[in-house]
C-alpha cells in the first residue's frame, strides 16, 4: 500500500481540483466584454495611439532602461551572495574586488541608462 499512497494523493487531490475549478466556475459571476477592455491602457491613463505609426496605432513600450536597472538588480544580488558566503580568512581583497566591481557595473549601467 505505500508504493501506491503516492499515485493514489495525486489522482485524489487532481480529482478534488477539478471539482474545485468546476463548482468555482459555476458559482462565479459571468463575464462582461467591453470595447475599453482590448484598449491599451498604462499608470491611469489611455495609452496614446496614433495611426501614423508604422505599427498601426499600437504601443511599443521602451524596455530598455528597465532591462538595464534588472541587471544591475541582478549584479548587486549576485555579489552579495557571493560576498556572503565568503570563508573567514581570506582578508578584505574580496570584499574590495565586489565593491570595485560594484562601482564597475553601476558606472555601466548608468552610462547605458542615460544615453539617448
Amino acid at each position: 500500500m505505500t508504493l501506491l499512497s503516492l499515485p493514489l494523493a495525486l489522482i485524489v487531490l487532481t480529482g478534488f481540483g477539478v471539482l474545485l475549478f468546476k463548482v468555482s466556475g459555476r458559482l462565479s459571476a459571468g463575464a462582461v466584454y467591453e470595447e475599453q477592455k482590448r484598449e491599451a491602457y498604462f499608470c491611469g491613463e489611455k495609452a496614446p495611439a496614433s495611426s501614423s505609426r508604422p505599427s498601426g496605432g499600437k504601443l511599443h513600450p521602451e524596455y530598455r532602461r528597465f532591462f538595464a536597472t534588472a541587471f544591475l538588480f541582478t549584479i548587486m544580488e549576485a555579489g552579495a551572495l557571493l560576498l556572503g558566503t565568503i570563508p573567514k580568512g581570506h582578508g578584505p581583497w574580496l570584499s574590495l574586488a565586489f565593491a570595485g566591481l560594484m562601482l564597475l557595473s553601476l558606472g555601466v549601467i548608468l552610462v547605458e541608462v542615460f544615453q539617448e
